[in-house]
């Protein structure tokens, strides 16, 4: 599976900005029920985008493997874990 940094940015700086909002003095959380459940939704669509993500850096892998395109690996910035081939 190919690395991505940009998901462990987002996480990040959804990390500190929920840390942010528990600290805050803002509204009763009654009153945030609209905010709430757009927060709620766009995690959601982060988490489904994430695994999307995950699913086709195994489906590259896949290819990769299985034709010249692993010559693609030898590149700097490009790696591959097999972590989910050992664990099955």
């Amino acid at each position: 599976m190919f690395v991505a940094q940009a998901p462990t940015q987002l996480d990040s700086a959804i990390e500190r900005l929920l840390n942010y909002a528990r600290e805050s003095i803002s509204k009763p959380k009654e009153t945030l029920v609209a905010e709430l459940l757009l927060l709620r939704l766009k995690l959601d669509e982060y988490e489904l985008i994430h695994r999307q993500i995950v699913e086709l850096d195994e489906i590259i892998e896949e290819l990769l493997l299985e034709t010249d395109g692993g010559i693609l690996l030898s590149i700097p910035g490009i790696t591959m874990t097999l972590e989910h081939r050992e664990l099955s």
